[in-house]
């Protein structure tokens, strides 16, 4: 398991019901919660590393980035092994068998 709470941890975090939220995970589904790109960034690629450690693999064309109204809409672009990939920004996804869709508040 990534740790994401490792330096700059107050943007990795987000406080929720009284409880840090930093991922959730189920067998091979992992949501990953970030305030900004840059952290996003930083949690896919220290996520990325972990999985390698143990002989396993990302996979980048089926990961998604979904962001509500207030949200940054800088491109997150991974770097591994000298490829560098644009992370498809959605408007919604399916997420262990159910339609997940961020709702914009105004």
């Amino acid at each position: 398991m990534a740790e994401f709470e490792k330096g700059d941890d107050q943007l990795r975090r987000i406080r929720t019901n009284g409880q840090n939220l930093t991922h959730l995970r189920f067998a091979d589904d992992i949501a990953l919660v970030a305030r900004n790109p840059r952290t996003a960034i930083q949690m896919i690629q220290e996520l990325i590393e972990m999985c390698g450690k143990v002989g396993l693999r990302m996979n980048t064309n089926k990961t998604k980035v979904i962001r509500n109204v207030f949200a940054s809409k800088s491109p997150v672009n991974i770097t591994h092994k000298n490829v560098t990939t644009r992370i498809e920004a959605v408007n919604e996804y399916v997420y262990l068998g159910y339609p997940t869709k961020i709702t914009n508040w105004s």
